[in-house]
């Protein structure tokens, strides 16, 4: 059973913020989750159920399932997430450096990375040196890896994705964020990483 893909893929359920499985034997006996309160307990509970059911041939009951709701989700999700606090770069011939600061309670984590400039690879580097903030963050005890990142074009708004993998509880888990591209590509590169990043924080203890 591969808890950080069934807790991932539940945290897709609408209102649900964060989940937690406990298992006794390779069994499920608690659902710990976290809600916002659009949604009621019960209606969230049993798309719990149709998801476990449906994806992973799992009947659970449902008091098993405890669901504990927050008023504010944005505020709960504040106290885990990483900002923007600068973004610098320098060209230098074919070499393109970047340097991004993140902040989190009046404290400021550097990340940097640097290679050659083309128009693609600037993207990579800026949302490498995200990467390597975050990992600053966490004092190196969690890393991340950037698989990718792209634009997704569309009649309306052009989006920006970042797709990056870390390993949870010795299980890959691969994460995925994304912004609307209305600012340059440097900070957009660095918005969808942290969107990806920012997903799973409130996870982490550190």
């Amino acid at each position: 059973m591969n808890i950080n893909e069934i807790e991932s893929f539940l945290s897709r359920i609408n209102s649900i913020i964060c989940s937690r499985l406990v298992l006794e034997n390779d069994v499920i006996k608690e659902l710990h989750i976290v809600s916002d309160t659009k949604r009621s307990p019960k209606q969230i509970s049993r798309d719990i159920q149709s998801v476990l059911i449906s994806q992973f041939n799992i009947d659970i009951d449902y008091k098993m399932i405890s669901i504990a709701q927050i008023e504010n989700r944005e505020s709960l999700l504040n106290d885990y997430r990483l900002k923007i606090s600068g973004i610098e770069h320098t060209i230098n011939g074919s070499l393109f450096e970047s340097k991004v600061t993140l902040e989190k309670d009046n404290q400021f984590f550097v990340g940097t990375h640097s290679g050659i400039n083309t128009s693609k690879n600037v993207h990579k580097i800026v949302a490498t040196s995200t990467l390597n903030a975050v990992a600053d963050y966490f004092g190196n005890s969690h890393f991340f890896v950037l698989d990718d990142v792209y634009k997704v074009r569309s009649s309306e708004n052009d989006t920006f994705v970042s797709i990056v993998t870390t390993v949870m509880n010795n299980q890959e888990q691969t994460l995925c964020g994304s912004t609307l591209l209305q600012n340059n590509d440097n900070s957009v590169a660095v918005e969808a990483t942290l969107d990806a990043i920012n997903r799973i924080m409130i996870k982490f203890d550190k």
